[in-house]
C-alpha cells in the first residue's frame, strides 16, 4: 500500500497491544524498540554488523533479557552460551571467535 496506508496500519498494530489504551504512551511499543536499540549495539559483530538481525538479537528483541546467562569454554571445540528464560534456554555457539553467535539448540 501507500504510505498513508502503511501508517495506519503500524498504528493500529500498535494500538491493538497497547496495555493501558486510555493514555497517550504506550509501554510495550516503547519496550519493543528500546530492545531493538539494545540488540542493534549489543550483539553486532564483524560477520553482522546490525546486531538485532543476527540470532541472539532476534531471541533478545522477542523474549527480553534472559534470566541468567553463561559462557563455556570448552578445551575443545567452540564457545557456548546459554541464555536461560523461565520456561526456555535458548543455546548459541561462537562461529568466529570475534562475537559471532548462531541459535543452535532451544530447550
Amino acid at each position: 500500500g501507500n504510505m498513508q496506508e502503511r501508517e495506519k496500519k503500524f498504528r493500529e498494530f500498535w494500538e491493538q497491544r497497547d496495555p493501558t489504551p486510555n493514555t497517550v504512551y504506550n509501554e510495550l511499543m516503547a519496550e519493543y524498540y528500546r530492545r531493538i536499540d539494545y540488540a542493534f549495539n549489543e550483539y553486532g559483530s564483524q560477520e553482522n554488523p546490525m546486531g538485532h538481525e543476527n540470532d541472539q538479537g532476534e531471541v533478545y528483541i522477542k523474549f527480553g533479557p534472559p534470566d541468567s546467562t553463561e559462557r563455556r569454554f570448552p578445551e575443545r571445540g567452540r564457545t557456548i552460551e546459554i541464555w536461560e528464560y523461565p520456561n526456555r534456554t535458548f543455546v548459541f555457539e561462537s562461529t568466529t571467535g570475534f562475537g559471532d553467535f548462531k541459535l543452535v539448540g532451544t530447550k
